[in-house]
């Protein structure tokens, strides 16, 4: 079984998001996005969205997943 990895992000507008989505939804793996006991697929623009912007936000994924972890660094705070 693969490790899950997990980093915190921030999105500052509808740009990053799609951006962040569109990185997502290349992925063969499942990615969550986690506020809280909220969680939502990342491959779902609307669902990211109701995150909101300008917060910290927790990102799930699996540790293969070396492409989409490539993409995630623009949007790491932590």
């Amino acid at each position: 079984m693969e490790k899950m990895n997990q980093r915190i992000v921030e999105f500052r507008d509808m740009e990053d998001v799609a951006e962040f989505v569109n990185a997502a939804g290349k992925s063969e793996y499942d990615v969550n996005v986690i506020s809280g006991n909220l969680y939502v697929d990342a491959k779902s623009l609307l669902g990211v969205m109701s995150m909101g912007f300008a917060r910290k936000l927790r990102v799930q994924y699996r540790d293969a997943d070396k492409g989409f972890e490539r993409a995630l660094q623009k949007f790491c705070v932590a």
